[in-house]
């Protein structure tokens, strides 16, 4: 870009400054130049893509990004095996909100500049990849999010906002431990229940003491990776069932006036 103010070098010269030249000619150059930059700008959106090699960025990127022949003969199988499991998230951009107080306290696996001083970084939050670009003076942007995974690209069968049936057996109970986002609980605990036909519902107590239950909520993955396994084990019982006991769970409490977590 001409007028970048992280590529320009002639800004101190103040009165100084001497124009280029105005010839047709040397103007319809500079605009080619522009026309290129553009371009190139918007190719580099494959950043975004699950082709892009932190390996071997190619002829879009600088050539300093690519990685020593030494380095990338080692690294190609493993880099491969990333590549070939990253799953496109496009539902999780929609959570840049919550990513975005996540990624200050992470440290991207790649960071990088391109030549007018552009940041293109990558970050692994548990078994998703996040990542992000950042214009000069300019705020951290998401660009895209991918599972590393080897499973189903989608990690429940209904999706967002889908109902799960009172009569679908549940075939596997798994409680998480994560750091607790009031002040007041030492520890903060919750049950994922995973039905036969791949549902997952989020089962936890709340710090009132009532017995919170959501179904295919949209941030499980990240919040998955985000905490540690404590126990699992195969169950042999219906999605109504355990309902009913929620509900009796929260009934008791609203008449002993609830309790601690």
């Amino acid at each position: 870009p001409i007028f970048d103010p992280f590529l320009s070098d002639r800004r101190a010269e103040g009165d100084a400054f001497a124009p280029p030249p105005t010839q047709h000619a040397h103007i319809e150059r500079l605009r080619r130049l522009v026309r290129e930059e553009e371009a190139l700008r918007r190719q580099r959106r494959d950043f975004a893509g699950t082709t892009f090699s932190t390996q071997d960025a190619g002829p879009l990127f600088p050539s300093t990004w690519t990685a020593s022949s030494s380095l990338q003969a080692s690294s190609e199988l493993l880099g491969g095996l990333l590549r070939t499991r990253l799953v496109p998230r496009p539902e999780y951009e929609s959570l840049g909100g919550v990513l975005s107080t996540l990624l200050p306290t992470s440290v991207p696996l790649f960071d990088k500049h391109t030549e007018d001083g552009t940041r293109f970084l990558i970050y692994r939050l548990g078994s998703l990849e996040v990542r992000t670009t950042q214009e000069q003076s300019a705020e951290e942007v998401l660009v895209a999010v991918f599972s590393v995974s080897q499973l189903s690209p989608q990690p429940f069968a209904g999706g967002r906002g889908h109902r799960v049936a009172d009569g679908d057996a549940v075939a596997k109970v798994t409680e998480f431990v994560e750091r607790p986002s009031d002040v007041r609980a030492s520890r903060q605990s919750y049950i994922v229940l995973t039905t036969e036909r791949g549902d997952s519902i989020v089962a936890e107590k709340l710090v009132c003491g009532t017995a919170s239950w959501q179904e295919n909520p949209l941030d499980l993955e990240l919040r998955n990776s985000l905490a540690k396994v404590v126990r699992s084990s195969v169950c042999s019982t219906t999605v109504g069932a355990l309902k009913q006991f929620q509900v009796a769970h929260d009934s008791a409490c609203r008449g002993g006036g609830g309790g601690g977590g």
